[in-house]
């Protein structure tokens, strides 16, 4: 058998349960009343942005041809705009820069996506805007856990993923 190097029984290591009241007493409290919004943003900005998309480019009069041919691409280039600064902005900027960057250039590309409706700028930035929502909802979804103490992280965590998809 191997050796015990943590000299720890599996008997002795306890599991507790952790009412889901606790995500909103002292600290937590302002934990989650931080992380909730955030996780919403990034529902709303994934699922409406992103799904809604070829929906909202019929009702702005593409055709269904059309708006699919333009959201392929900016699909295929959310991963790609994504890829690069999740592994390289976060260690550089820290999560909150990365969510304060994708933040910014999202509105920047949104208000450009809104603004300029020709073929090419509605690929850029679609594309744009996808990329930023997956950062911001990488980040989200990897620095929020973390904030909340082992003991009732599961629960906040799943008491704010939870709601942010009801909502």
């Amino acid at each position: 058998p191997e050796p015990n190097i943590l000299n720890i029984s599996v008997d002795e290591i306890a599991t507790e349960k952790v009412p889901v009241s606790e995500v909103f007493h002292g600290k937590n409290l302002k934990l989650s009343a931080v992380w909730l919004p955030l996780y919403f943003l990034s529902f709303f900005g994934w699922y409406f942005f992103i799904t809604a998309l070829p929906s909202i480019l019929v009702e702005s009069g593409y055709t269904i041809v059309k708006a699919l041919t333009y959201t392929l691409p900016v699909s295929i280039a959310a991963a790609a705009f994504a890829a690069v600064p999740v592994f390289t902005i976060d260690t550089r900027i820290g999560r909150r820069g990365s969510l304060i960057y994708s933040a910014a250039l999202l509105i920047v590309s949104a208000a450009l996506y809104i603004l300029i409706r020709t073929p090419l700028a509605l690929i850029i930035f679609g594309s744009i805007n996808s990329g930023m929502v997956t950062i911001w909802a990488d980040v989200v979804h990897q620095w929020g856990p973390e904030t909340y103490p082992n003991r009732i992280r599961a629960s906040a965590t799943g008491f704010n993923y939870a709601s942010a998809r009801a909502g």
